[in-house]
């Protein structure tokens, strides 16, 4: 059994993205980030927390939906309304490459703010009640009282593996 991580770190953080279409350097900004420090090789960054600061995130590969972007995109709005980040898969999983930035680059470089200045709660209310106008009646079924939602049973295993914590969630890949 995996055991809870406790007293993540949350913290402000950048990384430095290489852009591989401009040859620009940018630095990523990620606001209410879980902080691993040097012991995780991978960032873990929520998709939800990009979506709230109103970038487009699409997961979904372009073998399985040809019209996919599957990257993360900035509304038309925005100053960046063309910068587009591409993901790769490493397995099933989608990332970025990223990196540590130096101090030139913290210097010199565009700062892009990823994630909203404001304390993030991934489990607050307000993204269920928000979700429900757009609901259809069978999606509104509501679990029974005291069901968590995270009941997922194997009825055989066939098969063990081993599995980091890094591929549970890997939007970006450092180098």
């Amino acid at each position: 059994d995996m055991s809870p991580l406790e007293d993540v770190p949350v913290a402000t953080v950048a990384t430095a993205y290489d852009n591989p279409i401009t040859q620009q350097t940018y630095v990523l900004i990620f606001y209410e980030a879980l902080y691993f420090g040097d012991s995780l090789e991978h960032s873990l960054i929520s998709p939800m927390q990009l979506r709230h600061n109103g970038l487009q995130v699409d997961q979904t590969p372009h073998q399985y939906d040809s019209n996919s972007n599957h990257g993360i995109l900035f509304p038309q709005e925005h100053d960046l309304a063309d910068f587009y980040i591409p993901f790769l898969l490493h397995g099933c999983i989608s990332y970025f490459s990223s990196r540590l930035p130096t101090e030139s680059e913290m210097q010199q470089c565009r700062y892009i703010y990823m994630t909203e200045d404001a304390t993030w709660d991934p489990y607050s209310e307000k993204f269920k009640q928000a979700e429900l106008p757009f609901m259809s009646t069978k999606e509104r079924l509501q679990p029974l009282p005291g069901d968590k939602g995270r009941h997922v049973h194997a009825t055989s295993a066939t098969r063990k593996c081993n599995i980091d914590s890094g591929t549970l969630l890997v939007p970006t890949m450092h180098n």
